[in-house]
């Protein structure tokens, strides 16, 4: 139940946990997670989302509209027509994707790792049917509950092969050598000391012009600012130039046509900037980076 309800996505894990259940010959357990996890992902589409959003459901199921508008209809396409699957994958983007997921700790698996394995098969099968590509890579968090069973199966195949264990008490500088290797070519840490921290310099500079804002505003702002002005009542992306609609519901937006984060371009902060403008907002630099705020005629700050 916890899983559950922590986030939409896990729901698929519960299911896989079920099946692992059912493997494992706890058919009352492992039916029971299938049926809990089927169950609330149908509450969540059909009754929970529409209420909380304007009667519209589950928004990522767009992300699979060559299979379907609803999750009954995907289910349905997907068994009515199983081997015209491959034709909605990109097979070389897919394969190399399942390298890169199965490279640090495939060798690690034997047998005894299948049950544990097939818990994932539900979320990885939905990563790959996405036409999102964020789906199918290790930058984003759409497959960290998998590594999380990939783990648990190597140490099912590490337990089950007493000469394997003994290998790698032996081979420990081996061992961490392999590991570290795959984090270095997987994890881009040279983002580390370079994105991660190419903001630092103005970091204290953004907190203040954050906290200039009015506690009521409604504020437009770039992917790497929104985070930080979650707690207020409205905040949208800048990721394209506002319209009549954002022009009437915003009250201030940040800019920085050179850092202008995800989804977004320097070209688009400088024609949100054109517009604001050509509407009487006051547009003024308030950061050495060229952080800019924008605020409407009649709004404080």
């Amino acid at each position: 139940m916890l899983l559950l309800g922590c986030r939409d996505g896990l729901t698929l894990v519960v299911i896989g946990l079920g099946l692992w259940q059912c493997c494992q010959g706890q058919w009352r357990w492992g039916l029971g997670s299938v049926a809990l996890g089927t169950g609330w992902l149908l509450f969540l589409s059909h009754w929970l989302y529409p209420l909380l959003n304007d009667g519209q459901g589950i928004a990522a199921l767009a992300r699979f509209a060559p299979l379907g508008g609803s999750i009954g209809e995907i289910l349905l396409n997907l068994l009515r027509n199983p081997l015209g699957i491959p034709e909605l994958l990109d097979l070389r983007e897919v394969g190399f994707f399942l390298v890169l997921l199965l490279l640090p700790l495939a060798w690690l698996w034997n047998w005894h790792s299948g049950p544990i394995l097939l818990a994932g098969l539900p979320l990885l099968a939905v990563n790959l049917l996405s036409t999102n590509e964020s789906q199918r890579d290790l930058l984003h968090h759409y497959n960290l509950p998998l590594v999380v069973l990939l783990v648990i199966a190597a140490i099912d195949g590490i337990a089950s092969r007493p000469g394997l264990r003994r290998l790698l008490q032996t081979k420990r500088l081996m061992a961490l050598a392999w590991l570290g290797l795959c984090w270095a070519l997987l994890a881009k840490p040279g983002y580390f000391g370079s994105l991660y921290l190419s903001r630092l310099a103005v970091l204290v500079e953004h907190h203040q012009v954050l906290q200039s804002i009015p506690a009521g505003a409604a504020i437009a702002a770039p992917s790497h600012l929104a985070p930080h002005l979650s707690h207020r009542p409205t905040v949208e992306l800048l990721r394209s130039p506002p319209g009549e609609a954002e022009l009437r519901r915003w009250d201030h937006a940040l800019l920085n046509p050179g850092d202008p984060g995800w989804g977004s371009s320097p070209a688009v902060m400088e024609q949100a900037r054109q517009r604001f403008s050509a509407a009487g907002w006051r547009c003024q630099s308030v950061a050495a980076d060229g952080l800019t705020l924008c605020r409407k005629p009649d709004r404080p700050g």
